[in-house]
């Protein structure tokens, strides 16, 4: 039995109707989330959360930096599961809220060899990411962002303040004496020890003990914790050596900020 040239015309309509919803929801499912943000913030921000990036993990996305766009502004998070660093905001142009795990070699790559002054971030419900900067473009295949570990959370009750040359002078001045023992691991990290308004950093290898102390700008009681080697000497190397730059520390009963 034959279509009427009504029912043809109905037909067609309904075709191009169920065509048009198709490629609109299509476009949807691919939309864009984009954020500008100034390079130079990036690339500094960049270059202290890398030092936190897993280099031997058996976990692919321990390998990759988060990257947060929210109403806080852009960050960059990384962790190892021992030492976590996230950086502070960065005042960007956050068209939709949003985050996605890049592998870090590629991003860290990507941002320091970039021309021009604006970084543009944009992201598809995909996680295929296209970083653009002055004449350049890139696409790189990410990780869903909700699959990164974490961080744990500090309660931000008991605050201690330490000119951060003192701090990095404290950590070079006895890291050297940690054990490079796995089987003892609580010997591979330095004890973090305050008292009043002095901290002092101990470490010991089975033949060496290294001890130093002093004093803090503003304490709130006493703490004491072991940190991971590794985790201090990674804080060093950002800590400034300005005598005028202050670091805060909190204490938890596992964790150390």
């Amino acid at each position: 039995m034959g279509f009427s040239t009504n029912q043809q015309s109905l037909l067609l309509l309904l075709l191009i109707l169920i065509i048009y919803l198709y490629i609109y929801y299509t476009e949807r499912s691919y939309q864009h989330h984009e954020t500008h943000l100034p390079k130079r913030f990036a690339s500094q921000r960049n270059k202290y959360s890398s030092k936190a990036v897993s280099s031997k993990t058996t976990l692919p996305i321990l390998e990759c930096l988060l990257l947060t766009a929210d109403d806080n502004g852009f960050r960059l998070t990384a962790t190892d599961m021992e030492l976590a660093i996230e950086s502070a905001g960065i005042d960007a142009d956050v068209d939709e809220n949003g985050k996605v795990a890049l592998e870090a070699r590629f991003f860290s790559d990507i941002i320091r060899k970039v021309d021009g002054d604006e970084v543009s971030i944009s992201t598809d419900d995909k996680n295929m990411t296209t970083i653009s900067c002055g004449k350049s473009e890139f696409k790189i295949s990410g990780q869903n962002g909700d699959e990164f570990p974490p961080i744990p959370k500090v309660e931000k009750t008991e605050k201690f303040v330490i000119g951060q040359n003192d701090l990095r002078n404290l950590i070079r001045q006895t890291i050297f004496s940690i054990s490079q023992d796995e089987s003892k691991p609580v010997l591979t990290g330095e004890l973090v020890e305050i008292e009043g308004d002095m901290i002092d950093l101990v470490s010991v290898d089975g033949y060496r003990i290294s001890y130093k102390k002093t004093e803090l700008f503003q304490s709130a009681g006493s703490g004491r914790v072991i940190v991971p080697g590794k985790s201090l000497g990674e804080i060093a190397k950002i800590l400034s050596q300005d005598e005028n730059e202050k670091a805060v520390i909190y204490f938890t009963d596992n964790h150390i900020m």
